[in-house]
């Protein structure tokens, strides 16, 4: 591979992006859809070209814990899209012709919103009804002594509005819920007042005659043109809360990352975020980076061809470099190289998740509700470990003998890991919380905390010191092969590189988002690389000086043994790439 080339491995062979999908949308006729991101970016996709055509960006003043993006719409030409963003509930309209994006004003507390099918109209649960082509709110409505939860549009631009009312004397006990019912243009055509408490209902079109309201407790249909309720019953639900979407036309309900059949209350799938088309035709979810294509009876993928579903937490190469395993919630896999073809996939054992892969690729960490599993690669032969689960952070020595766990408020716990016994504790009183750790060459661990100090373990005389950020803890951190320096990543984008075991700063090198995650040392110790929220990066240890930057989100990185490549492993997908230049 040369430099600047990326191997893919496992991503999906439909639309995909840089960044991560947190937020899903498609127009009602089912031609375009729309993403959000955790970086304030929604981007547009053409259906039919299979292609991305805009990109839109929110302004650069908005706060970076304040951009992720919590809902999108997009309208039936694709030339308009709806992004509501986390923070202080901030609305925008964005062009797709010249990705310019504003801001609405005059929003409430929690505000919803839907687009109409030509994309002209927009309308708040204030209520108030704005037009695209000057974002100059048009009118407003209300309902006296309501607060509008939740509203829906169908194809034929009927917006349904859902209204909880409060207790002013007039409604003793459980209030009655409101529904009001208006066209694209505002006119109102109706209400409807059902028996039942609206405080966190939720609403979704089933079809341009169905309205399906989920309450706390109860489904209700109701037929649109009789504005009657014809149906009402019990859920099974248990947390329909205020983070609850009904995904209509399928009369699903999108709570915390899966879709849950409300009448049974069994999951029926599960991504970051799910959309489908207003005739029920098309469904897609987010996995990831990807988008993926999903049949709208079965619920099952379309023409996939990508394997993984789920984040890389593990990753490492073999020694030859002719291979690579990964691990993820749905596999254990392993990777042929240079072809990215897998020639191995193994089930997790039922109810664990992969969380540490040694650095040859042997040894397989994976954690249950209960217990931690030793799985010896390739043969998949799993042992019990006797290792408390209620833990953080994994750090495996190069030599794959030794596993640390950052357990509890301020405990970090060493692991043989050949008999899966417990053979070191270390407390650190009232210190705040364990957060990374790392081993020497002759086994010794060092700990970081949350007092930013750096402690060094099992040494005749353990060591401390305090690194330059104070108040920020290292997330990430790696000893060099000689154990004569470290590095470590912080929250406040900056990696920084000390010596041994003085704690001298020798480098501070900055990064463009402030979470470093993952920081690895090569084996060669010439290089480092760090990966925080967007990207990772490679320097020359050395003299500090920035190798190379790659775009991939990754939560797990490895050097190969000859220290010329590095394996990134992302949300369903892994990168290869070379660094051997620089």
């Amino acid at each position: 591979m040369a430099q600047t080339d990326l191997l893919r491995i496992g991503g999906s062979s439909g639309l995909t992006q840089p960044t991560p999908i947190v937020a899903l949308g498609m127009s009602l006729n089912g031609a375009f859809i729309v993403t959000g991101d955790e970086n304030g970016r929604a981007r547009v996709f053409d259906v039919a070209q299979n292609a991305q055509i805009s990109e839109l960006k929110l302004p650069g003043d908005i706060n970076r814990f304040d951009r992720c993006i919590k809902r999108v719409h997009v309208s039936d030409n694709g030339r308009i899209a709806l992004i509501h963003i986390r923070g202080h509930d901030r609305m925008f309209l964005g062009r797709t012709s010249d990705g310019s994006v504003t801001q609405l004003t005059g929003w409430g507390s929690s505000p919803r919103a839907v687009l109409c099918p030509d994309g002209a109209w927009t309308a708040q649960v204030a209520i108030s009804v704005y037009t695209w082509k000057s974002t100059q709110q048009m009118t407003e409505y209300w309902e006296p002594n309501s607060g509008a939860t939740d509203l829906a549009v169908n194809s034929k631009g009927l917006v349904a509005i859902v209204f909880s009312r409060g207790t002013d004397g007039k409604f003793k006990g459980r209030p009655p819920g409101v529904v009001r019912f208006q066209t694209k243009e505002g006119r109102k055509v109706g209400t409807l007042e059902v028996d039942e408490a609206f405080w966190s209902a939720r609403c979704g079109f089933l079809n341009d005659q169905t309205l399906l309201i989920i309450t706390k407790s109860k489904a209700i249909h109701v037929d649109v043109k009789q504005k009657k309720v014809v149906s009402t019953k019990k859920h099974a639900l248990e947390d329909m809360s205020y983070q609850g979407e009904v995904l209509g036309p399928l009369g699903l309900v999108m709570l915390h990352g899966k879709l849950l059949d409300p009448t049974t209350g069994k999951q029926r799938g599960e991504g970051s975020a799910w959309a489908a088309s207003s005739d029920g035709t098309s469904l897609i979810s987010a996995f990831g980076a990807a988008i993926v294509r999903r049949d709208p009876q079965t619920l099952e993928e379309v023409g996939a061809t990508g394997a993984m579903r789920g984040r890389v937490r593990a990753i490492a190469f073999e020694p030859d470099g002719q291979a690579l395993w990964s691990g993820d919630a749905e596999g254990i896999r392993r990777w042929k190289l240079p072809s990215g073809e897998a020639d191995v996939v193994m089930k997790p054992p039922k109810g664990t998740v992969p969380v540490a892969l040694s650095s040859d690729a042997r040894t397989l960490v994976l954690s249950s509700a209960t217990a931690f599993l030793k799985m010896d690669l390739p043969l998949g032969r799993v042992s019990t470990a006797k290792m408390t689960p209620s833990s953080r952070m994994f750090g495996f020595s190069r030599d794959g003998k030794w596993l640390s766990v950052a357990k509890s408020k301020n405990e970090l716990q060493v692991y043989d890991v050949a008999k899966g016994k417990l053979v070191r504790t270390r407390s650190f009183g009232n210190e705040r919380y364990v957060y990374a750790s790392a081993f020497t060459s002759k086994g010794e661990v060092l700990s970081g905390c949350g007092d930013s100090r750096i402690h060094l373990l099992d040494a005749k005389k353990p060591t401390a010191f305090r690194v330059p950020q104070a108040g920020r803890p290292p997330l990430g951190m790696d000893i060099a092969p000689d154990g004569t320096w470290l590095v470590m990543g912080c929250d406040s984008a900056v990696v920084s590189v000390h010596e041994l075991p003085s704690g001298k700063l020798r480098h501070q090198l900055k990064v463009k988002h402030k979470t470093v995650w993952k920081v690895l040392i090569s084996p060669d110790g010439k290089r480092l690389a760090a990966t925080d929220e967007h990207q990772v990066s490679v320097w020359n240890a050395r003299s500090g000086k920035r190798l190379q930057v790659v775009p991939v989100a990754a939560e797990s990185l490895a050097f190969s043994a000859d220290s010329k490549r590095i394996a990134a492993g992302c949300n369903g997908e892994i990168f290869v790439f070379d660094v051997s230049v620089g």
